[in-house]
């Protein structure tokens, strides 16, 4: 009889247990938003070629949904990384072509995919591109903030690997390191002529499509193509990108028939609301309705 009541105690502590791990897992996993927000941002010193019909240049990458609920304190939360990358690539001016030259996963692990965490520089000069990047804050930092031995011989190896510079050819996408190792000076063989600042820049690249970044939602968060629609039209998930790669990957595909309905539902749920909703709904929503608009 004893036996059977330690038993019975013992079944009814791993049953709590149990109980308390579901919820906790259920907690976690609510604790950030269904909308999924797409990003991507140019760093500073971007290069032409000489002919003026080349671009190369660094991309930050991000695909994370936001916190949400109890997990957005005491300071906003921290996102749901589904996505972050740092890339090196070339925009052909005239055949409008986007290539990846070298991802840089390697060092974004380490120092984040934030260009503010960056420093890179670049030469477009005949036939090679050239560049060296660096953390901003020095790899010092991230050395002193490894949680083990093994991830300081990660950073240890990555800050003598990017110690030098290195060289790409853009027909072939081989790296290798510079033959003037980390002696090369940059600003030398930079000109007015070869730079381009992000506000071009970001003009420029503005009709590449979000597929051709890597960037397709489905891919990155599995929903159906109602509820992106649904989201992107009534304008619950806040992220411009998103909703873009919604209109481009998904909505692009449907009939004129079926474009058109959308558009009609956008504009009666913009009739349906009053006062400041409907004025924030009618400014927000033109970039998207013009978008859809533009489809047909």
């Amino acid at each position: 009889m004893k036996k059977s009541t330690i038993s019975l105690k013992k079944f009814g502590i791993l049953r709590i247990l149990i109980i308390s791990l579901t919820s906790l897992s259920l907690l976690l996993s609510s604790c950030h938003s269904e909308y999924v927000c797409l990003n991507y941002e140019t760093h500073p010193g971007a290069q032409w070629n000489n002919q003026q019909n080349q671009i190369v240049f660094f991309v930050s990458k991000q695909a994370f949904r936001n916190a949400k609920g109890i997990a957005r304190f005491p300071d906003g939360g921290h996102p749901d990384y589904l996505l972050e990358e740092v890339g090196l690539y070339l925009y052909n001016t005239d055949s409008k072509q986007l290539v990846l030259l070298q991802n840089l996963g390697e060092v974004c692990k380490i120092i984040g995919s934030y260009p503010s965490n960056w420093k890179s520089e670049l030469i477009f000069q005949d036939s090679l591109i050239y560049y060296h990047i660096t953390p901003l804050s020095g790899w010092n930092r991230y050395l002193k903030m490894a949680k083990n031995a093994d991830d300081s011989l990660t950073i240890e190896t990555l800050r003598q690997k990017y110690s030098s510079s290195f060289s790409v050819n853009p027909a072939t996408k081989q790296v290798q390191k510079s033959d003037s190792g980390s002696g090369m000076d940059f600003h030398e063989y930079n000109s007015e002529d070869h730079k381009i600042g992000l506000t071009d820049l970001n003009g420029i690249i503005a009709v590449i499509p979000m597929e051709e970044w890597n960037l397709k939602i489905k891919d990155i968060y599995n929903k159906t193509d109602e509820e992106y629609i649904k989201e992107t039209i009534f304008l619950y998930n806040s992220c411009p990108l998103s909703r873009r790669a919604v209109i481009e990957q998904i909505i692009a595909k449907l009939s004129s028939q079926e474009i058109e309905q959308l558009l009609r539902e956008m504009d009666k749920y913009k009739n349906s609301l009053e006062g400041l909703e409907k004025t924030e709904y009618e400014i927000y929503s033109e970039d998207t309705y013009n978008q859809i608009r533009g489809l047909l």
